[in-house]
């Protein structure tokens, strides 16, 4: 984490916590350095622009954007008394301040992007803007007018990526904008605001923002290391339960049996850890095949929402040759209870309770090399609070076996399913991310309008111009869908928003293969 931690505001503490185990998250502050009282407005580059200084991660056009205190363009700040602004001039709605945050976007791993936004008129009443947000492989050139005190907007360069807008945008009451950037097919530098008029307006207007956080949710901020207290040397192997078991310590969002299952060290079963020196087994005993030690996550897996879990696993044989295990993932609505035998070292396996769903399986693993296991989890109709790794021998063996897994991490990759997949009605409009992405004909945008309250609900379709390419006078109630026939357009990245009430409820991406 970078220095800046202690003085980040709100919504950068909040994104700091639910990812504090996850080093790539990355918090940006207008509040570091506290400019002087009657300083009002600051250009961004006597604080930073590639220099010394609390904002050296931002790439600006010389002497623009500008830095704003509490008071400014009648705008108070999201949180503390500093935000940033960045302007749409009055020119042919063609000129404007520029800002790109220099920030390492790596091929194959996802990104959240948190920020508070909202737009300030700077002269007359302010117009609508539109604000793509860019992934760049290297910072944009601007060429600052000081006549106009902006830049011609440039296009948007070959390889740029957009990931997400702000269509028409005039709302003038802070917000918080979540971007999820994920399917990344090469490595990007810079994430670029690029903001400009939505036609040719007369007034210019600012795009503000505040409390800016990214963070790199690939192994998302819920990752399990068994390396976190490390365990006396003496000490081989050791109980779960003696380092957590629901109570405080690295192992507390684990639910075992008491006394099983056990952490290793490096060298233990004659196994090397997959990270680290440590590492988990839990195992299937040799009573005739029904018993095993138990383990569980404790974790709220909720409807709607997409999981990702992945996780190092392999066996290792404890008595004999070791024999081939079954290996379960299943999630539970309430932890699972084992009753542990000293005799044996083991518990009787329970049934798989009533309302738990198994969501994957390894049958007959034998594999003694670490590989790596990636689940997703998705169509939830309840929620969950646990996630049960149930191992159990293939048939009656006679030789005891241990799975042993590192490394589990767990991702939310939030909300993906269409309405109809809920069992309860969202109680606002809700646009759902395209099941079928990329396409390459036709695909079917599916959204949600609660039945009293709204009218006029839209779906507008865009190009990354955002140039509008498609709109749809959507139904106004109930689970709804909207079929995005290509024709005759180009491959390539199209933006697709619900509009209720003439408000935009929220922007996706999509990707049209040819």
């Amino acid at each position: 984490m970078k220095n800046m931690l202690p003085s980040c505001k709100l919504l950068c503490v909040l994104a700091v916590l639910s990812f504090s185990l996850n080093a790539g998250a990355q918090c940006y502050s207008f509040d570091d350095s506290i400019i002087p009282p009657g300083d009002v407005a600051h250009a961004f580059n006597i604080y930073g622009n590639g220099h010394q200084g609390f904002l050296q991660d931002w790439n600006v056009t010389s002497g623009t954007p500008s830095l704003e205190k509490t008071g400014s363009l009648g705008v108070t700040a999201y949180s503390g008394v500093q935000f940033g602004c960045t302007v749409a001039c009055n020119s042919g709605a063609t000129q404007a301040e520029g800002v790109s945050l220099h920030h390492a976007f790596q091929q194959g791993h996802t990104y959240r992007v948190t920020l508070a936004t909202r737009t300030a008129p700077v002269t007359g009443g302010g117009n609508p803007l539109d604000i793509n947000f860019i992934l760049l492989q290297s910072p944009i050139a601007y060429t600052y007018s000081t006549s106009s005190g902006c830049s011609a907007t440039p296009a948007i360069p070959q390889g740029a990526v957009v990931v997400d807008s702000i269509i028409n945008y005039s709302q003038t009451a802070w917000s918080v904008k979540t971007i999820t950037i994920s399917n990344l097919t090469a490595d990007y530098s810079d994430l670029w605001f690029r903001v400009s008029f939505t036609s040719d307006f007369s007034n210019t207007t600012a795009f503000c923002f505040d409390s800016v956080c990214v963070a790199d949710i690939t192994t998302n901020g819920d990752c399990y290391s068994f390396d976190d207290s490390i365990i006396p040397n003496g000490d081989v192997p050791h109980a779960f339960n003696i380092y957590g078991n629901g109570h405080q310590g690295f192992l507390q969002d684990w639910n075992v049996t008491s006394g099983t299952p056990s952490l290793e060290k490096t060298g233990s079963l004659g196994v090397t850890a997959y990270s680290g020196v440590q590492f988990a087994c839990t195992v299937a005993c040799n009573s005739g095949a029904t018993q095993a030690e138990g383990v569980s996550l404790h974790k709220t897996f909720e409807p709607g929402h997409t999981y990702t879990l992945t996780l190092a696993n392999r066996t290792a044989p404890v008595t004999g040759g070791g024999d081939p295990l079954d290996i379960k993932f299943i999630l539970l609505q309430s932890p699972i209870a084992y009753t542990y035998s000293t005799s044996s070292g083991c518990s009787a396996i329970p049934a798989t309770p009533q309302g738990a769903l198994v969501v994957d399986s390894i049958i007959g693993d034998t594999s003694t090399a670490w590989t790596i296991k990636t689940i997703t989890i998705s169509n939830l109709s309840t929620t969950y609070t646990d996630l049960w790794f149930r191992v159990s021998f293939t048939s009656d063996f006679s030789n005891t076996t241990a799975f042993c897994f590192d490394s589990v991490c767990l991702t939310d990759q939030g909300t993906t399913l269409a309405v109809n997949d809920l069992t309860t009605a969202p109680a606002q409009p809700v646009l759902y991310q395209n099941n079928m992405n990329p396409f390459s004909s036709e695909t079917t945008i599916r959204y949600y309008v609660p039945e009293s309250g709204y009218t006029n609900a839209q779906i507008v379709v865009y190009d990354v111009t955002g140039k509008m390419v498609r709109q749809y006078f959507a139904k106004n109630a109930g689970n709804n869908s909207a079929v995005f026939e290509a024709g005759e357009l180009g491959a390539g990245i199209y933006l697709y928003s619900l509009v209720v009430n003439g408000r935009r409820i929220d922007t996706k991406r999509m990707m049209l293969v040819k």
